[in-house]
């Protein structure tokens, strides 16, 4: 990656980007993967801004900074919960934000960081707000989704998937800084005019996803997989992955039944000599009578085979996320 111009402030950085984000919204760009998608619009953004090249991917970008060690992770305070107010003290305009899991990860790509974008600053509301593409509502695209002015909630989960073991969500995982060094100390910037509007994400989701349906079976398919990688429904998103355990919770458990050996039940004998064969036994059993087991004994000796599969997940929930070994960075937060 080039050397960044040292003449750009973080006052300049955070007009410069305020503004040119502006001008794409203005123009209804929508999220579009492999053009304006995150990565893509923050690459586009530096270029015109700061004229560097800060990578292709949003792991390619992370990756960069990381091994320039540019790259911090979130400060927490005690109960686990990024620290909003000293995060908004250590950040500057210009600053990449890197959330992990947002969707599955491709191990070939180095990482778990999968969205990417730029941290503007605070408006006078003291909302954190960040500029980029994603696929929920900003200020002021008209298309409702791609490149915008979004607020930045760092304790707000982001996407995600399921591994089988349950959901994995995505979340802010760290900051890099591509124009100069974590060492520097931010600057005072202006709190910026940038009214955020209340959006119904549930209803906006519902909406689009109309939308992609009533396309060709192709686009159909393309608009649900944009649908379900998209912040904008967490609560829709939460609902869909309790079902889905659920659903996975009774196939594991009737996986675990059909393995199972079943056992044929005896072969009746005809009744004439079942008769006879009670008729020769009776005396024996009045004078040995077999001991009686109660129910408790029954189930206590019997064999628990059949576990429930949510015990079983609750014994190996704690997983290591994806990419663990090998080259892969694991940047979870």
């Amino acid at each position: 990656m080039a050397d960044p111009a040292p003449s750009l402030s973080s006052a300049d950085l955070q007009q410069g980007f305020l503004k040119e984000t502006q001008s794409l919204a203005a123009q209804g760009l929508p999220y579009t993967w492999g053009n304006w998608d995150c990565s893509g619009t923050t690459r586009r953004l530096y270029e015109r801004v700061a004229g560097i090249n800060i990578g292709q991917t949003a792991s390619d970008q992370f990756v960069n900074l990381y091994r320039q060690g540019k790259v911090a992770g979130p400060p927490r305070d005690g109960s686990g919960q990024v620290n909003s107010q000293a995060l908004a003290r250590e950040m500057k305009p210009g600053d990449l934000i890197f959330f992990s899991n947002t969707y599955r990860p491709d191990p070939s790509r180095g990482s778990d960081v999968t969205h990417v974008m730029i941290y503007l600053g605070q408006n006078e509301k003291g909302q954190m707000l960040m500029s980029g593409s994603q696929q929920s509502h900003g200020a002021c695209n008209p298309a409702g989704s791609g490149p915008d002015i979004y607020v930045f909630d760092p304790n707000q989960t982001k996407g995600g998937y399921q591994n089988g073991l349950g959901r994995v969500k995505g979340q802010f995982c760290g900051f890099g800084r591509p124009m100069g060094s974590l060492q520097d100390h931010a600057e005072p910037t202006a709190r910026l005019n940038v009214a955020m509007p209340e959006q119904n994400r549930v209803a906006s989701a519902a909406s689009r996803a109309g939308e992609w349906l009533g396309g060709k079976p192709g686009q159909a398919l393309s608009g649900l997989s944009q649908f379900f990688n998209s912040d904008t429904q967490q609560e829709l998103k939460m609902i869909l992955g309790f079902v889905l355990s659920l659903v996975e919770g009774f196939l594991g458990k009737q996986e675990k039944a059909a393995a199972a050996p079943q056992q044929q039940p005896p072969q009746q004998a005809p009744a004439a000599a079942r008769a006879e064969s009670r008729q020769q036994q009776a005396p024996a059993q009045e004078t040995a009578p077999a001991p009686a087991q109660t129910v408790a004994q029954e189930r206590q000796a019997a064999p628990q085979q059949n576990a429930s599969p949510w015990q079983n997940a609750q014994r190996s929930w704690n997983i290591a996320p994806p990419g663990a070994g090998g080259q892969q960075i694991t940047v979870a937060g």
